[in-house]
């Protein structure tokens, strides 16, 4: 039925909660009720700027909202008409289906996990998705909208008070860490190792613990990190004094084992053995060093008194083996530095013959002939360096001529050079000194331009040879230099 058909009475009531609120009933001509509407919440009353607009119905004496066609900004200012021209579609259903569907919402987030990664997110979903339900009526938006922050307050409460249960426990736990801290630094004379791994245990602990109040928790960390400032401290006063008198052991053993390494391989035995014993008694007087220092001196030092003893032991009868052994390895060597210095390879002559100095010292005493022997490599080595220094000093003689021929050529380029440069710019002479052709010569501009093409390639040429010109000056005082170096 068209509205204009209708009649409309207008009422202005108070059990909105709002006194200008404006009640209108749609009748038509026979006064029967096909429509009541309800407008509140305007600057006047009825349908001004920011008003709600509802469904209503009267029950008990009262008007109840049953569907929002349009609500007010409270509950969002959204358009949430659902129905058609139908009158009938704004009905009580559709009402208490919303009503259901908050309920609902409500229901979710008194279950949400509020410890949860993310629950700030799920709760502004929620809220979303809440009031994008719709309007349920004046008074159950307003109930439904209590209901819902209660229950975001209670979570928020519950939060609340974990974190406070959270807070506690972590004190309580970093207390005791400080605590176990404290009582660790009255174990640093007695047992190092045990306070640095229990610090570390300690540290990484605290590591694991969660943060709290900033101002709390600033507090206990510098307290539990000065404790680990003393002690690390303490341990790097205990430790680098440690070290200095294991550093100054390991110096004075490594002296012991020097001497006993150097008279391991002595030639007079008794004298060795005596001063040998002296050393093994200064290394019992001497404190340890590193463990690993004193390990590997310790074995260095048994494997000098173990050399001697068994050298003293079996000189005696290996004496005159090696006297002879020696000798037969000191000739060989003596001929084959004999043979080096008629090589064409000096420089790897030079290696062989170094190699062959440490072989024949190498090679032990060969007793009596040992001095002759000597004598006889020491001529060969000299002999040999000799022949090395003629052979370079005739090299440095070619080199020096072969110098002296490319000079004497850079020299003659250059000359060459020279004289066509001065041949050429005879030519620009020439050509600059040559009259203009005549007004009247028909071939005048083409005379003049052959004659500006052929200078600009004279003047080409001189800039090529000037740049030629230069390099072979520096070329030929890079030569200079060489022959006077």
């Amino acid at each position: 039925m068209d509205r204009k058909d209708l009649v409309n009475t207008r009422d202005v009531i108070s059990n909105f909660g709002d006194p200008k609120a404006v009640v209108r009933e749609w009748r038509d001509k026979k006064g029967d009720t096909l429509e009541i509407e309800a407008f509140y919440g305007g600057k006047d009353g009825g349908d001004s700027e920011g008003h709600g607009h509802y469904i209503v119905e009267k029950i008990d004496g009262l008007f109840q909202t049953t569907l929002d066609r349009h609500p007010d900004l409270e509950d969002g200012g959204r358009h949430e008409i659902e129905a058609t021209s139908k009158r009938d579609a704004y009905s009580n259903e559709a009402r208490q289906d919303r009503i259901k569907k908050k309920k609902e919402i409500i229901g979710q987030i008194s279950y949400l996990d509020y410890e949860a990664p993310g629950y700030a997110d799920k709760i502004n979903k929620l809220e979303s998705e809440f009031f994008s339900v719709g309007s349920c009526g004046y008074a159950d938006n307003k109930a439904l909208k209590r209901e819902f922050k209660a229950a975001k307050n209670d979570l928020f409460s519950r939060r609340q008070e974990r974190q406070k249960q959270v807070y506690n426990q972590t004190w309580t736990k970093k207390e005791r860490i400080i605590s176990e801290a404290q009582d660790l630094r009255y174990l640093l004379e007695s047992d190092s190792n045990a306070v640095r791994d229990g610090m570390n245990r300690l540290f990484d602990e605290w590591k694991t613990l969660p943060r709290t109040t900033r101002e709390k928790d600033d507090e206990l960390w510098e307290r539990f990190n000065s404790i680990r400032t003393e002690i690390r401290e303490k341990q790097k006063r205990e430790y680098e004094k440690r070290k200095a008198q294991q550093q100054e052991a390991r110096y004075k053993k490594e002296s012991i084992v020097s001497q006993a390494e150097s008279l391991a391989y002595a030639s007079d035995f008794k004298v060795a053995k005596d001063e040998m014993r002296a050393l093994m008694e200064q290394w019992k007087s001497t404190p340890r060093a590193a463990k690993k220092d004193d390990d590997l001196l310790w074995q260095r030092f048994s494997r000098a008194r173990q050399t001697l003893f068994d050298r003293a032991r079996q000189d005696y009868e290996k004496r005159q083996v090696e006297y002879n052994a020696a000798k037969a390895r000191k000739e060989s060597i003596i001929s084959q530095a004999e043979s080096l210095y008629c090589t064409s390879d000096f420089r790897s002559a030079a290696d062989q013959m170094r190699s062959l100095s440490q072989q024949f010292y190498d090679a032990g005493n060969a007793g009596k002939d040992n001095q002759n022997l000597k004598e006889r490599f020491n001529a060969a080595k000299q002999r040999f360096y000799d022949a090395k220094r003629i052979a370079g000093e005739q090299r440095h003689r070619e080199y020096l001529q072969k110098i002296q021929e490319r000079l004497l050529e850079k020299q003659q380029k250059l000359s060459n050079l020279d004289n066509a440069i001065s041949r050429t710019q005879s030519s620009i002479s020439e050509l600059m000194s040559r009259p203009e052709p005549s007004y009247t010569n028909p071939h005048r501009y083409e005379i003049a331009a052959r004659r500006n093409e052929k200078l600009s390639n004279l003047n080409e040429k001189i800039r090529s040879m000037g740049e030629r010109r230069s390099q072979l000056i520096a070329q030929i005082s890079d030569l200079q230099s060489k022959t006077n170096g």
